[in-house]
C-alpha cells in the first residue's frame, strides 16, 4: 500500500481549516483505495500563541483582550475542546508530530 501525506494547517480551531482538512482526506481515501492517506501533524512554532485564549504580549490592546477573555473563557474553552475532539477522532494524523520545517 502506498502512502499519501498531506500537509495543511489543521489545528487552527476554525471551521474552514478543520473542515478543509477533513474533506480533502475523505476525498482522497474514497477515491484512492490503494493508498494510505494521513495528514502530517505539523504544528508551527507560533501556533500555540496565535490561538491561545490569553495573549502574552503586555500591550494595552492585549491587556484589554485578556480582560475580555476572562468573560468568554468558558465558551472558548468548550469550543477548543470540541475542535480537539473532532481533530482527534475524525482526522487520521501521523503518529509523529512535527514542530518546524526542518523536522519535516
Amino acid at each position: 500500500m502506498k502512502n499519501i501525506g498531506t500537509i495543511t494547517f489543521h489545528k487552527s480551531h476554525n471551521y474552514g481549516s478543520v473542515l478543509q482538512s477533513y474533506a480533502l482526506q475523505t476525498i482522497l481515501r474514497k477515491n484512492l483505495i490503494d493508498y494510505n492517506c494521513e495528514i502530517i501533524d505539523f504544528i508551527p512554532p507560533n501556533s500555540k500563541e496565535m490561538y491561545s485564549i490569553f495573549k502574552k504580549n503586555t500591550s494595552i490592546k492585549n491587556i484589554a483582550k485578556n480582560i475580555l477573555a476572562l468573560y468568554t473563557y468558558r465558551l472558548k474553552s468548550i469550543r477548543y475542546k470540541e475542535f480537539e475532539r473532532f481533530i482527534n477522532t475524525r482526522l487520521k494524523l501521523t503518529t509523529k508530530k512535527y514542530f518546524s520545517q526542518s523536522d519535516l
